[in-house]
């Protein structure tokens, strides 16, 4: 199955094909880079390159079946504003690694040059997975958290693109222990540590907000959301996730397993 191409599973997924575009990125008046835009506003996937540790979503479990159903709404009800990821690519992101656009000291790793290309930088990083002793101890459990607010702002800043997500909560303080001694290992070994790194918020994402909703659409979404939120966690009840991967990507299409860490 190809990564730009909306999958069909038990009868549903998204419709239409989205390729890849193969824009040079605007810079800014600064002579910085400006930030790069994942999708263009008609919803066509753009190059955005990087590595990053991610549980992938059991494409038989509960959660993953409700949001094919979801899926389906969103693409119906609001696919002008929001670009749907494709199923093959949901999953529950463990650590961010690092990235084309965030090339600075606590966003790249600590022992990769900052200049250093995208490819270059995966080949460090999974050979220094490769030769430490570091493994994921065991399942762990996940329950989406339906007191979050909804992750897309009213205001729609002209160039943002908000991920639309589905919060995550550690079903536990066993799972909270677990997830949290496992990034502060992945944290040590490549140097990476965020300003969110101890409040990180857990989640799967389903698509990007590419243009402005109205006032009276943003409402309607938000009606949806909380229907959606309800149902979901019905279905899915305690979510759980096996091994994690070290990933490379090239888009936000597909996350290309690299090393397993179990």
């Amino acid at each position: 199955m190809k990564k730009r191409s909306f999958i069909k599973l038990a009868g549903m997924g998204a419709m239409g094909a989205l390729g890849a575009s193969g824009h040079v990125p605007l810079l800014a008046a600064e002579g910085q880079q400006a930030p790069l835009k994942k999708f263009e506003e008609n919803g066509v996937v753009r190059p955005f390159g990087g590595n990053t540790v991610v549980f992938h979503t059991d494409k038989s479990s509960p959660l993953f079946l409700s949001m094919l159903r979801v899926q389906v709404e969103l693409q119906r009800h609001f696919g002008d504003s929001i670009t749907c990821l494709p199923p093959d690519s949901y999953h529950m992101t463990l650590f961010d690694m690092a990235n084309q656009q965030d090339r600075k000291p606590g966003l790249w790793p600590s022992g990769v040059p900052l200049d250093a290309s995208v490819e270059d930088c995966t080949k460090k990083l999974a050979a220094l997975l490769k030769s430490e002793p570091i493994s994921f101890p065991g399942k762990v459990y996940m329950k989406i958290d339906p007191n979050r607010p909804l992750s897309l702002p009213k205001e729609h800043k002209p160039g943002s693109q908000p991920a639309f997500i589905i919060p995550l909560l550690p079903y536990s303080s066993a799972d909270t222990e677990m997830l949290r001694a496992f990034r502060n290992k992945l944290s040590g070994l490549s140097g990476i540590r965020t300003p969110s790194h101890d409040t990180y918020v857990f989640h799967t994402s389903m698509g990007y907000r590419i243009k402005p909703m109205s006032a009276e659409t943003y409402a309607s979404f938000e009606t949806y959301y909380k229907k959606w939120i309800n149902e979901m966690t019905q279905a899915a009840g305690k979510i759980s996730f096996d091994c994690p991967d070290f990933c490379s990507f090239i888009d936000m299409y597909q996350f290309t397993p690299v090393v397993a860490l179990k």
